[in-house]
């Protein structure tokens, strides 16, 4: 009987799981309310929602910037890497613009340089490249990460962001 119970119990609490959270990504506008100092405009602007019980909800902005062919018919079943740039303090809030101020030009010069004609130059990276905007600027629950591995809740996200991004795109996942 207490097996029974038991595996009820561990029945239910997995459906309350499954259900506790309620997940999607969305296509937003752009703000540009501070600026990057460059064109954002081809990284794609996105919003990740998490749905918690309570109910709670968590927003997390973020821009992604596909390889530069990748809507093309003859590269269908080609995988890409992924590139994740996690901003510091100074570049945190909420405008999903200015997380690209430091790293995002570069990255998006080396993604544009890949088929370019004639480049020669050693940057070039045919992948996505994911800037996601924490609203605090602290990735972690201890300003020492050594010392508290715990994620904060936007860390977690970005996690939920990658899976999502190798189930639709065609993100290399190893």
């Amino acid at each position: 009987m207490k097996k029974y119970i038991f595996k009820v119990i561990l029945l239910s609490v997995g459906a309350l799981n499954s259900m506790a959270q309620v997940s999607n990504i969305r296509s937003i506008p752009i703000n540009q309310t501070k600026d990057a100092g460059f064109n954002t405009s081809q990284y794609e602007a996105y919003e990740y929602t998490r749905v918690l019980p309570g109910p709670t909800i968590q927003k997390l902005p973020f821009r992604l910037l596909k390889p530069t062919q990748y809507s093309l018919p003859a590269n269908v079943n080609t995988k890409y890497p992924l590139v994740i740039m996690l901003h510091g303090r100074g570049e945190a809030g909420s405008d999903n613009n200015y997380q690209l101020k430091w790293g995002g030009k570069e990255h998006l010069d080396a993604v544009n340089n890949v088929f370019k004609a004639g480049y020669t130059g050693p940057r070039t990276f045919d992948g996505f490249v994911l800037y996601p905007q924490e609203p605090y600027g602290q990735w972690t629950n201890s300003p020492y990460f050594a010392n508290s591995p715990q994620l904060t809740s936007a860390l977690s996200q970005v996690h939920d962001v990658i899976d999502s991004l190798i189930k639709n795109y065609r993100v290399d996942p190893t």
